[in-house]
Formats: structure tokens, sequence, C-alpha cells
């Protein structure tokens, strides 16, 4: 389940660039061109919404729309179906930096409902000295392999830099990805009826209308999947699947695919439900059995799969 997105920052150029003669536009009064971007990062302590970000508010369930709406330059209405992943910031204030919106969750002919996924602010010639910049505003980062993650806490943002493999973006330029993050203790949580990420509300059971209904454009493949935003230390969003090949009529079980330490899932999984149990017959560790919940190392499966 990987939900969602979303949020945040970007990125700039060193260097100062006039917009070209007849160019028949001025860029914003409140982000000049030639503007160091990367200044406009480390004016704040922290991971902080920046350029034409910066009106967005970071939200779960932010749409390609409303962020044309408050921020309008940021997706070109004209380009929208060309590029279903990514889209383009319109103007070209930034020097070498180019910053782009991500499209996230079940896409349709409507691309104004899609949802907003990472916000990219690529340094298209690279920047050596761009981590020791941003460290010392931000603080040390958490690594994750050669990636370096900051994180927001309270608003749920994390930024992730590191170095293009050259497959999405140019390569040996440096990306810096801000999106939103959910926290897998708050992702699991601590009541022993439901998992936090069901909000009060049980997942099993649910008829697969509802499913649709509740996790809009997060469900995919007609219901099998839905995906929520990562957790901190996951560079995909999270999994959930109700069925195998087709979505059930009614949730009779769900799995959650994880990407985290096993043994900091164990902590969570143990401080919630106590101590597991073992079967022989079951593969993984029984932390509850009625509805059954097990975990296998990297996947928490609730409910009674169809061949049990």
């Amino acid at each position: 389940m990987r939900l969602l997105v979303i949020v945040l920052l970007v990125a700039c150029s060193s260097r100062s660039e006039k917009p070209a003669p007849g160019s028949g536009s001025a860029p914003p009064v409140a982000q000049p061109a030639g503007k160091d971007f990367v200044a406009l990062l480390t004016a704040h302590a922290k991971p902080t919404l920046v350029g034409p970000f910066a009106p967005l508010a970071v939200s779960k369930d932010l749409t390609i729309g409303n962020a044309r709406r408050i921020a309008p330059d940021l997706v070109d209405p004209a380009n929208v179906m060309k590029a279903l992943d990514w889209f383009e910031y319109k103007a070209a204030d930034y020097g070498d930096v180019s910053l782009r919106t991500e499209r996230f969750g079940q896409i349709d002919s409507d691309p104004d409902t899609w949802l907003v996924g990472r916000l990219r602010a690529v340094f298209l010639h690279g920047k050596p000295d761009l981590e020791a910049i941003l460290t010392k505003a931000w603080g040390t980062p958490t690594k994750l392999g050669r990636r370096a993650l900051w994180f927001d806490p309270p608003a749920h943002v994390r930024c992730m830099l590191w170095s293009s493999d050259g497959r999405n973006t140019p390569k040996e330029s440096l990306v810096l990805d801000c999106d939103r993050y959910l926290p897998l203790a708050e992702l699991i949580g601590t009541d022993k009826t439901l998992f936090g990420f069901e909000e009060g509300k049980p997942l099993l059971g649910m008829k697969m209308g509802a499913v649709k209904q509740r996790w809009g454009r997060r469900v995919f493949d007609d219901g099998v999947n839905i995906m929520l935003p990562p957790t901190e230390m996951s560079e995909r969003a999270t999994t959930i699947r109700t069925g195998d090949f087709e979505a059930p009529a009614v949730v009779t079980y769900y799995t959650l695919s994880l990407s985290a330490d096993q043994k900091t899932i164990e902590d969570l999984l143990v401080a919630k439900f106590g101590k597991p149990t073992q079967d022989e017959a079951i593969a993984g560790d029984i932390y509850r059995k009625t509805p059954r919940v097990v975990f296998t190392g990297s996947e928490i499966t609730v409910g009674l799969e169809p061949e049990d």
C-alpha cells in the first residue's frame, strides 16, 4: 500500500539567471529569477516547502487539480497527458535545477483528480557539497544505503538526497525528493483490535465498493492493492494486498508488505499484541488468533487467506 502522498521542497542553482529577452513573462515577485534555491532550502532549520512548492500544504489527499489551483505554474495542463508520472515545472527561473511534481495513485482520463506524490528537484550538473550544506542547516541525516534522509516528524515530511543512476534523471545529477511519509509505529498502531492505518474502521469485512470509496486513488488493480505513503525508512509506498489476482467482493484478509528492519516490526507487534506463538502448520509468528495476525519477516497478514 503505498499511498500517497506528499510534499515538499525543491532546489535550485546557485548562479543568477535573468529571463531571456522577449520571453513575455517576468518571474514571480516572491521568487525572482536567479534566486539561489539552495539558499531557500537552508534558510530553514528543517525540511520546508520552498519556491513554487511553498504554497502547498502537506496532505495525503492533495490532487493535481488542487496543486494547480494553489500554485498555477506547477503543472502545464497542455502536457498533463503526455507525461503520466512526472510533470515538469513550467518556469525556467531556477537555472540548472529541474523541478518536478510526481503523479501518484490510480489514473484515468481526469488528471486533475490524480494525487500528488513526490516533489523533486534535480540538480542537473550535480552539486558535490549539497549534502554537507543541507546537513549544516537541517542536522545530521539518517542514512539509507547511499541516500541521506531528513525528517520533519510533526509534518510527516521526508526529504531524500541521492545520486541519479541515470534511469529517470540524468546520470550523475543529484536528486532531492520530498514526500509525505507514514511512520511505521503509526501504521501498526497500539490498539489491540485495529491497525493504525485503519483509523478506527476495520478493513476486514469491508465491501470492495466501500474500499474504493474510502481510499480513492490509492486503490490499484481494481481493488487488489491499496497504496499508502512509505514508512520512514522505505523508498517505496506501503502496499496492502486484499487478493492475489482479483479483488474479493468482501475483504476476508489483507497483507501489509513492509520495508523495515524486522526487529523494529517485531517490537511494535509485541507492544501491540504481546509475545507471539507458533504453529507447525502456519509459517511465521502468530500474534493474534482471531482475527489471525501472522508476521513472516517482511509481511503482516491479517485474517484468513483463501487457502487457509
